[in-house]
């Protein structure tokens, strides 16, 4: 038996978080700095991007089909595949 169901899109994020170092205890809980999408440049956007779909397949463990054809894959995705190698 196939049943369909129409699934929400994954939520887009409003802000990207900063990598920061890990901190010693005694300091307490500090916020790491964030950034609003909208004063994120095209290019680091499309890495993020990018990344997280690579994530998403990676964790559902599933190949990624734009991956298999490199006539559909953006420069940027083969770009991520490479330094995973």
């Amino acid at each position: 038996m196939k049943m369909e169901i129409e699934l929400l899109p994954m939520r887009v994020p409003n802000f990207v978080i900063q990598k920061t170092e890990a901190r010693p205890r005694q300091e307490g809980m500090v916020e790491a700095p964030k950034y609003a999408l909208k004063d994120i440049d095209p290019e680091t956007l499309a890495r993020l991007c990018d990344q997280f779909r690579a994530d998403v397949f990676a964790k559902a463990e599933k190949p990624d089909p734009l991956a298999n054809n490199p006539a559909e894959a953006s420069p940027r995705q083969e770009n991520i595949n490479e330094t995973e190698k």
